[in-house]
């Protein structure tokens, strides 16, 4: 798995497209001569930009033959980012599984022993909590 972080920021939209599609084209070149593949159908496309700024629907890049849409969420790394720039949804998404576990380990409670109950919280649900939690420090 490759992971590939391009960015270019320009009032002009066709401007933005150009610089990313040239981008890619030059990462994809090096990846090619160093027998590293790409995929362009995975490749996620996210436009960053402020709350009352509009962006035209019909903007996309075509990347090998692959038109890519942007997204208004991305998952990087197992954190979701939104088109804000925000955490909110990997933050909603982590509360959600969380309590799914949390209610999975209490009904296991008068079955397992207190130890292996601790065990598993820290196990499943506290390693959720915790991954990339640096970053939940800057939403608070």
């Amino acid at each position: 798995m490759i992971l590939l972080l391009l960015q270019t920021a320009d009032p002009s939209l066709t401007a933005v497209a150009q610089n990313l599609t040239a981008s890619f084209n030059g990462v994809k070149e090096f990846c090619d001569s160093h027998k590293l593949v790409i995929t362009s159908s995975t490749t996620q496309l996210i436009q960053l930009y402020p709350v009352g700024k509009r962006i035209p629907n019909d903007f996309n890049l075509r990347l090998d033959n692959c038109y890519v849409q942007p997204q208004m969420a991305v998952k990087l790394l197992g954190v979701t980012l939104n088109h804000l720039f925000t955490i909110s949804p990997h933050i909603d998404n982590i509360v959600n599984k969380c309590h799914g576990h949390l209610g999975t380990l209490v009904r296991a409670t008068p079955y397992i022993p207190t130890q292996l109950l601790k065990l598993s919280y820290t196990a499943v649900i506290r390693t959720h909590m915790e991954y990339c939690s640096f970053l939940f420090k800057s939403a608070a």
